[in-house]
């Protein structure tokens, strides 16, 4: 279910936010994402009046934490052009662009020799090219991504004594993860460009999450046992989220 959004008038400005309900939940937690979106998760049946009231009594730290955001990290789209850099697990890899035959695969993706080389076969017409290099690169970050968390989801699940039952890597607008009271998995691919200590904070979260659905002490007491300096981790990935994109 796509979630509901909503607004709030502060002085001269405006807050619009996302709300996601769940019967998971008992409290009003609010999100500032890395893209300065607002998002609001509530207990299912909540009034839309209780949420306002809750938005607009966090407005000051909202707008704060978005104005810093967008001074310090203004995302920035790419171009996927010969010469630019992607990142993946923390480093940068330069675009290496050339044509193929008419007879190649569309778009091919290879990370080799320090440089992710994408081979365009001579038929993808100009005007549709740039979203066809965006596709393969995606569907690459998502294929290689999902073995690095699978690994860190095994191994941090035997520390923390957690079951987990499934694990997608896939396209996800809002969150860097979410995890079901099925025991599922889900990561945003995005993920994998940032270093890995922060890729192991977002797997290390969301399998806490399996175990203590809302963020309670108890739940940040046992991310904390994992990650012992989870809240810099955090506050790192923070900053750095604009930057996880192109």
């Amino acid at each position: 279910m796509k979630p509901a959004h909503d607004y709030i008038e502060f002085g001269r400005r405006k807050i619009t936010f996302a709300i996601t309900c769940s019967h998971r939940r008992n409290t009003v937690a609010i999100t500032v994402r890395p893209d300065q979106t607002v998002v609001v998760a509530a207990p299912k049946g909540v009034r839309r009046s209780r949420v306002a009231e809750v938005v607009r009594r966090k407005a000051p730290w909202i707008l704060s934490c978005q104005e810093r955001n967008g001074r310090c990290y203004p995302r920035q789209s790419k171009s996927l052009v010969n010469g630019e850099t992607l990142r993946y697990l923390g480093r940068q890899y330069r675009l290496q662009v050339t044509l193929g035959a008419k007879n190649c695969l569309p778009v091919s993706v290879v990370l080799r020799n320090g440089r992710f080389c994408i081979e365009v076969s001579a038929t993808v017409p100009s005007n549709i090219l740039r979203r066809r290099l965006r596709l393969a690169l995606t569907t690459w970050y998502r294929c290689h991504g999902r073995a690095k968390v699978h690994v860190l989801a095994k191994s941090l699940g035997q520390r923390l004594g957690v079951r987990w039952t499934t694990l997608e890597v896939r396209e996800m607008p809002t969150r860097w993860g979410s995890a079901g009271t099925d025991g599922s998995l889900r990561f945003n691919w995005r993920i994998v460009m940032a270093p890995m200590r922060l890729v192991e904070y977002v797997v290390a979260h969301e399998l806490c999450h399996l175990k203590h659905p809302n963020h309670s002490r108890a739940f940040w007491r046992m991310l904390g046992r994992a990650l012992p300096d989870c809240n810099a981790r955090q506050s790192e990935l923070s900053r750095m989220g604009p930057l996880l994109d192109f």
